[in-house]
């Protein structure tokens, strides 16, 4: 998450890496699926009834990076979403 963050503070949206942003969307997607395949249940509650809404959502925003007009809104959403709740719930 703190990675995500980062990569998107930059001011000017052509400084944004990408394809960092990307893989980074991508690896947070890969372990919310994995939290959500357990079946002893995931270390996030919060998240345990809505973790297919979340993977899709993160999905379409690394589908969004991806584009030829990279629209990063739905990163920012991911970010500020998992980064407001990690604050709340720690």
């Amino acid at each position: 998450m703190q990675q995500l963050d980062q990569q998107l503070q930059k001011q000017d949206k052509l400084q944004i890496n990408r394809k960092a942003v990307s893989k980074t969307l991508r690896n947070i997607e890969d372990i919310a699926t994995s939290l959500k395949a357990r079946e002893t249940g995931s270390n996030h509650p919060f998240l345990e009834n809505t973790m297919r809404e979340f993977v899709s959502t993160v999905s379409k925003a690394r589908i969004a990076t991806s584009l030829g007009q990279t629209n990063y809104y739905l990163a920012g959403k991911v970010s500020g979403a998992c980064m407001n709740c990690h604050r709340v719930n720690r």
